[in-house]
């Protein structure tokens, strides 16, 4: 029985190569619907629908993840959706937009009308009748007692207060708009008295713990440390004035980003890194916020206690970064995953579990057929492809 739910609309990327990538993800998740996808991956369907439709381009994290859960045990077919969405999300990153369409102001074509004999217009007949002049009445009675105005002061452009005009029959009574004055006194003076103070007393309902601690802060915002994926954005102080100053506004509170998939984010004894979303790879320098790009192109980025590993976006290959020299170094090709100890470097690929020699592009077999390796500091784990049992490695 197929899927439930609406059959897929029309490609919408702003490039060929954008589409490709849209109808790749669209076969991979062919039984699925948005709504399984977002409780699947805990991303809202509105996405999931942009993704599908190549409105905007799925992180390759993100993609990768989609094809290990759809082919779990076929390592073959894995190898071969990993290599081909790799290829696929490069082209899309890297094909350039096209330019926005230029639209010229067609002139206007239509031929002028013609005076009709006479000096009518042609279209004379259809314009409206004008309308025939009212008949000047008597100017209505406005009465404002606050302004002083009377039936014997009658309103005029100068000493005009409120346009609202009374029909005969309908004035307010003397003691009605004595009343009204001295409620609109009392309201304005109780505003006076309320806006002269900084912030509402302790004893005020107003007075919410939230309102008091944004009252106590700073005018400066001060810069805290944050999470790597939260830098601080440096603001300027807001300008001194003279004027009575007002009651502190709530500020806005900052979306936080949203953390990627697995390799966005990966640490040594003594360094952090991360991933952004194009794709480069920063360096946390230990300044809130402050973060330094040591390489471009990055698909994942893995650790060992003392250094830092990462796979090209566009071939796959495995690259040892030197921090001492700033320098990358090719040292493998693609792998389907990546893990290290405090020591050595693993990988699988679609011979098993390979262990990094540490000569470059030297690797040792030490597993067969593996479907995913985890590791700590010092050992190996691996799950088996058939039978799904995890195993632990003993190096010596």
């Amino acid at each position: 029985m197929g899927r439930s739910g609406r059959l897929p609309g029309p490609l919408k990327g702003r490039t060929a190569e954008a589409n490709a990538l849209a109808q790749f993800l669209r076969d991979l998740t062919a039984q699925d619907t948005v709504s399984q996808l977002e409780q699947r991956y805990k991303l809202s369907r509105s996405v999931w629908s942009e993704y599908r439709s190549g409105m905007k381009t799925i992180p390759l994290p993100r993609l990768n993840r989609i094809i290990e859960d759809r082919f779990p045990r076929d390592a073959r077919t894995r190898s071969a959706k990993l290599q081909e969405a790799r290829r696929l999300h490069a082209a899309a990153v890297a094909a350039p937009l096209p330019p926005p369409p230029h639209t010229t102001p067609t002139p206007d074509t239509t031929p002028a009308p013609v005076p009709a004999p006479g000096g009518r217009s042609p279209d004379h007949d259809q314009a409206p009748e004008p309308m025939p002049e009212p008949v000047s009445e008597p100017a209505p009675i406005v009465r404002d007692d606050t302004a002083g105005l009377s039936a014997d002061n009658p309103v005029t452009s100068e000493n005009a207060a409120p346009k609202r005009t009374e029909r005969p029959g309908r004035w307010r009574a003397p003691a009605q708009w004595a009343a009204l004055a001295a409620l609109v006194a009392a309201l304005i003076l109780a505003n006076q008295m309320q806006g002269s103070n900084d912030r509402p007393s302790a004893a005020s309902p107003l007075n919410v713990p939230e309102q008091g601690l944004q009252s106590a802060m700073p005018a400066t915002p001060t810069t805290s440390p944050t999470g790597p994926m939260a830098p601080v954005e440096e603001r300027p102080a807001p300008p001194q004035s003279s004027a009575p100053a007002e009651p502190a506004k709530r500020a806005p509170e900052k979306s936080r980003p949203r953390a990627g998939g697995a390799g966005i984010v990966a640490a040594t004894t003594d360094r952090l890194y991360r991933i952004t979303a194009d794709a480069q790879v920063e360096e946390y320098t230990g300044k809130a916020g402050v973060w330094t790009v040591i390489r471009k192109r990055t698909e994942r980025i893995f650790t060992s206690a003392t250094t830092l590993y990462a796979t090209d976006i566009g071939t796959g290959d495995i690259e040892e970064y030197d921090r001492t020299k700033k320098t990358w170094t090719v040292i493998g090709g693609p792998g389907l995953h990546f893990a290290a100890t405090s020591t050595h470097l693993y990988g699988v690929g679609t011979l098993g579990t390979m262990e990094y020699s540490g000569t470059p592009k030297v690797w040792h077999h030490v597993r067969g057929a593996t479907e995913r390796i985890f590791t700590n500091a010092t050992t190996l784990y691996a799950t088996d492809a058939k039978t799904g049992d995890i195993e632990e490695y003993d190096r010596t």
